[in-house]
């Protein structure tokens, strides 16, 4: 009891902070020079990411002060991205990865629909951290909870997943997938729930192609041993489907095409292996004939194959 209460506490009081508003000392001080460098301790640094995810969902751009805005704030990206922090080494409990995607998951939001990073592949990274930390929006007891469900909802209502489409990265697609299926539990509050599936069907309206691993993945939670063991998955997966089949109905016929053909391409291998087995074994009479009639066979074989495709 004493602990939900905390929590309870501690995430009104997060609430109240993101709602009040933006004083120009706040601003200030994030925005100083040297604010986040490698010398800090990581005690300090932990404090002053705080401090930063504490101020950042204040900052609502105002249309004459939006460039002025974002032109102080592209240094401060700039010091959060910078390789040291990304993959920092002393942090030991993961408060500082999930500190880190917080704040840039709010970043994107200040700068969509652009994103204020240098190339790509420090991008991807941002979506690294990002995606890790979706992990806990299953567990409402966590005292972190409030920052594991504020990236989700900033996931939600930014879009910023259209960036991660437009890397055309199969593997972070494959990623975030698995992670809004991981956080899909029983313990999962409603509108959590909501957001995953939206974000998700999203997703697939966005994508200019359906990468097969991700159907693949999706449509193994509608079978055993997933539909009993995560009944939320199947859940999941099933809404999902049901309202994007138009999307996915291409990609639906091409995975499955694709399966037939592997069937016929396994069962000519079979046959061919047993003919093979059959000619060392029995004596061979008229051999030049013989190979006239394997090649026959071989022949009706493929055309049994394509008949059966079509």
């Amino acid at each position: 009891l004493e602990q939900s209460q905390s929590q309870s506490q501690s995430q009104s009081q997060s609430q109240s902070q993101s709602q009040s508003p933006l004083s120009e000392s706040d601003f200030d001080e994030i925005t100083a020079s040297q604010y986040i460098v490698s010398s800090l301790t990581p005690n300090v640094l932990s404090t002053r990411l705080q401090k930063i995810a504490q101020i950042l969902p204040k900052l609502v751009l105002i249309e004459d002060e939006e460039i002025i805005l974002m032109e102080r704030l592209q240094p401060l990206v700039g010091d959060l991205s910078q390789e040291w922090l990304l993959n920092y080494k002393h942090d030991t409990h993961g408060q500082i990865a999930l500190l880190l995607g917080v704040i840039h998951s709010d970043v994107l939001r200040v700068f969509a629909p652009d994103a204020p990073y240098q190339n790509n592949d420090e991008l991807s990274k941002i979506f690294e951290l990002i995606i890790a930390g979706l992990d806990g929006v299953q567990s409402p007891a966590l005292d972190d909870y409030v920052y594991h469900s504020r990236i989700l909802e900033t996931l939600y209502n930014v879009k910023s997943y259209i960036l991660l489409n437009d890397l055309q990265d199969t593997r972070l697609l494959l990623l975030l997938t698995r992670q809004l299926f991981k956080i899909t539990t029983a313990s999962t509050h409603k509108q959590a729930l909501h957001f995953i599936t939206e974000i998700l069907c999203a997703m697939i309206v966005d994508m200019e192609a359906v990468p097969e691993t991700f159907l693949d993945f999706v449509l193994s939670r509608l079978t055993d041993p997933h539909r009993q063991r995560q009944a939320t998955e199947y859940d999941l997966a099933s809404t999902v489907i049901r309202r994007c089949t138009h999307d996915l109905k291409a990609a639906i016929h091409d995975y499955i095409h694709n399966i037939l053909i592997g069937i016929d391409q396994f069962v000519l291998q079979q046959r061919r292996a047993q003919r093979t087995i059959d000619a060392d074994v029995e004596p061979i009479d008229g051999e030049d004939g013989d190979e006239e009639d394997e090649d026959e066979d071989e022949e009706d074989d493929e055309d049994g194959a394509e008949n059966s495709l079509l």
